[in-house]
């Protein structure tokens, strides 16, 4: 359980920094992740235990789509 937790809160320190290249909900609903995964990630009132986070292969697509790097996706830093 506290995998699933920590996994979610790395997706929405993702979700943040996405943003911060104009990359929205909209745009990551139209990438090939579930949209429940996806949408469920920005409903803040969600609980963490409830959602399920990005994977390896999430972030492989969203790499592709919108040519970020991993670093960045991670911290924010480096595009």
């Amino acid at each position: 359980m506290e995998y699933k937790v920590l996994q979610v809160k790395i997706s929405s320190i993702i979700i943040s920094n996405l943003s911060k290249m104009n990359i929205t909900m909209e745009k990551l609903l139209e990438t090939n992740i579930s949209a429940k995964k996806i949408r469920d990630l920005y409903d803040l009132a969600m609980p963490a235990e409830n959602k399920k986070g990005l994977n390896f292969s999430d972030l492989v697509r969203i790499s592709e789509a919108f040519n970020v790097s991993y670093d960045f996706m991670l911290t924010g830093n480096g595009e």
